[in-house]
């Protein structure tokens, strides 16, 4: 069977008591687990068995790993890794435990009627924690390809903390860059026109996703618009 089967109280590979199912993606889900070992909460992702969706995530565990690996204070807003193992012929990731995306989040927030959110000084805040993040991956000399605001959660809600998700379309600036990058909203005029990009394409999404968030409206491409 190409998905694991989620079963809520029950315990995979006799340490992670499934609490909540959380979602799921094109070849993953993801639910909340206790690890009964540390005693902490945590995000469990489950990769669908297929050898392309394993080889991908293989490729973001060990990015996640070197960009986890030069900041061991956690200083950089990027997702934590605490582990990964196989377990019934499936990919298991283990992750700290966020709350939801900055897309949910908006969506829940219009759709609730309570008080705004996204006020500007959290979009301040929000702006330059997602810049401390990128600073540091493009230090690594790594793009990230695919910022939105699926790819952003909220770390904490009173803080207006975050946190980059998502490595799985990241690369080096080293590697052969693939032509088809970035989701269509946030996509930057050089990818578009297939020319050839660096790391300030993640700066061109990050710009959609603050003004997103200041309008509260989902955009068409921006720079579908301009080219």
């Amino acid at each position: 069977n190409k998905d694991f089967p989620i079963v809520l109280n029950s315990v995979i590979a006799g340490r992670y008591y499934v609490t909540e199912y959380l979602g799921s993606a094109a070849f993953s889900k993801v639910v909340q687990a206790h690890d009964l070992q540390t005693g902490i909460d945590i995000c469990l992702k489950i990769i669908k068995n297929d050898k392309d969706f394993f080889d991908q995530s293989l490729d973001e565990i060990k990015l996640l790993k070197f960009v986890n690996k030069y900041d061991p204070s956690d200083e950089h807003h990027v997702l934590r890794l605490y582990d990964y193992f196989y377990h019934q012929e499936h990919l298991f990731i283990v992750t700290e435990l966020l709350r939801a995306n900055l897309y949910e989040f908006q969506k829940y927030n219009q759709d609730s009627g309570g008080d705004l959110y996204f006020t500007f000084p959290r979009i301040q805040a929000i702006a330059r924690q997602c810049l401390e993040a990128l600073v540091y991956l493009h230090h690594l000399r790594i793009i990230h390809c695919d910022l939105k605001p699926e790819n952003i959660l909220i770390k904490s809600y009173s803080r207006c903390e975050i946190k980059v998700i998502d490595l799985g379309s990241s690369c080096f600036l080293t590697d052969s860059l693939c032509l088809y990058v970035q989701s269509r909203s946030y996509r930057a005029p050089e990818v578009i026109l297939g020319l050839p990009y660096d790391q300030r394409i993640d700066i061109w999404s990050l710009g959609c996703i603050l003004a997103e968030l200041y309008t509260g409206e989902v955009s068409s491409s921006f720079a579908e618009l301009i080219v």
